[in-house]
């Protein structure tokens, strides 16, 4: 008796539980929040399954698991579902996306070395983004015609819109900036993640800039996904992306992987300023010769920070007349700094 009762109530919780699982999976906008509630429902229904199917198997009675174990099956069916569906999803939207864009850029061709008034008329007969794109630019800085940033704004959005990554590059600028618009680094980031999706030049140079996005805010976790896709996407000429992946690496507290990439930047890729984080690297690591010899490299060239790093370096080993030769250098404004150190 106190079985059943025990089973009944089981029953209604389980399905409440359900309810809720199909709810998340299917209505909820899916985030990263989302991810880890989804995760927090599948992880326990799993276990359900696995310890209940070794029970079975090992033919002991389990009257209360299983009703568990039904509704745990249902659970798991219903978020591989999910997925599936989500995954089709964004294929579909990435193939539509990347349909459009191939369209925008062809609009270029008709867009091209137009006046202001050839590129009105094909503003208002509509369906060319490029022309969008350029008079909208024009209005909004004032170049070649009275500023107009509102209508400039408009006619940027339009062009954005309509999948021309020239457009939504810009637009995630403006609202990661504040240019001309309010701040918001939300649509900022729509805008530049958009344009990234096309695997082509300004695809590239969109991943680049919403890189800098990412790191600007301290996403560092984005960032290091995204570091992973760009190269990826574009293994011949990604070479910066090394740099920049060692610089996410050693803001996560990674010193591991920032120097591996940060060497692979520095020695193979020939990225001059990975030598600072080889110097930032080197110093935590009690490596001084090997810290000064590449931000001695870098400052030479006339960095910086480099000039600092190394002005710190040799403090820090009561080196102080190396230290205020540097300090000096820094304060100096030098603008040939081959000929300064020309040996």
């Amino acid at each position: 008796m106190q079985s059943d009762k025990i089973i009944r109530g089981a029953n209604k919780f389980l399905m409440f539980y359900t309810g809720i699982a199909f709810v998340l999976f299917f209505l909820m906008p899916k985030s990263d929040l989302g991810g880890i509630i989804e995760l927090l429902i599948i992880i326990p229904a799993a276990v359900v399954v696995l310890v209940y199917s070794v029970m079975y198997w090992r033919k002991k009675r389990a009257n209360v698991l299983s009703s568990f174990f039904n509704v745990s099956v249902i659970i798991l069916v219903v978020a591989a579902l999910s997925f599936f569906m989500q995954a089709l999803r964004d294929q579909i939207i990435l193939h539509k996306e990347l349909g459009n864009a191939q369209l925008a850029i062809e609009s270029e061709n008709v867009a091209k070395g137009l006046d202001v008034q050839e590129l009105k008329l094909l503003v208002e007969a509509g369906g060319n983004p490029s022309a969008d794109y350029q008079l909208g630019t024009k209005l909004f800085v004032g170049w070649g015609v009275p500023q107009n940033r509102a209508k400039g704004l408009e006619l940027i959005t339009r062009a954005a819109e309509a999948s021309y990554q020239k457009a939504q590059i810009d637009l995630g600028k403006l609202y990661w900036q504040g240019n001309g618009v309010e701040k918001d680094l939300s649509e900022a980031e729509k805008w530049l993640h958009k344009a990234s999706l096309p695997r082509n030049v300004d695809g590239y140079q969109a991943s680049l800039a919403l890189l800098a996005f990412y790191e600007d805010n301290q996403w560092y976790a984005a960032a290091d996904k995204l570091c992973d896709k760009v190269m990826k996407m574009y293994p011949h000429y990604a070479d910066s992306i090394y740099y920049v992946k060692a610089r996410v690496c050693i803001n996560q507290g990674r010193i591991k992987e920032a120097e591996k990439y940060a060497r692979i930047a520095y020695f193979d890729k020939y990225i001059p300023e990975a030598g600072l984080v080889l110097g930032i690297i080197y110093r935590e690591k009690g490596k001084p010769r090997e810290a000064e010899k590449v931000l001695l490299a870098l400052s030479k060239k006339g960095n910086r920070t480099a000039m600092q790093q190394l002005t710190e370096l040799y403090r820090e080993n009561n080196n102080a007349e190396r230290a205020e030769f540097w300090e000096d250098i820094v304060a100096m404004n030098i603008n040939n700094w081959e000929e300064l150190f020309h040996d």
